[in-house]
């Protein structure tokens, strides 16, 4: 699901990418990355609070400084996208 979510992500096809991250936290709920991941599919959807949640959960569940650093990216990408 992670790598079709990936796929889809990287056609423009967001609706496409978030219904497969969102499958994803059922198989393993700690994947950080793939809630990050979600979080930009919602956002170019313009769902940007249900974006914000997932990047925010994706933080509490970060375990590395390299992947809360991408994690912060992305929740600032997302912030300047909802402006």
């Amino acid at each position: 699901m992670f790598g079709l979510g990936n796929a889809r992500l990287a056609l423009d096809d967001f609706e496409g990418a978030a219904h497969s991250y969102e499958e994803l936290p059922a198989i393993d709920p700690t994947l950080a990355v793939a809630r990050n991941n979600l979080a930009m599919a919602l956002a170019h959807q313009q769902r940007f609070d249900a974006a914000l949640k997932e990047i925010e959960r994706a933080l509490e569940l970060a375990n590395d400084a390299g992947v809360e650093a991408v994690l912060l990216e992305t929740r600032n990408e997302i912030l300047t996208m909802a402006d």
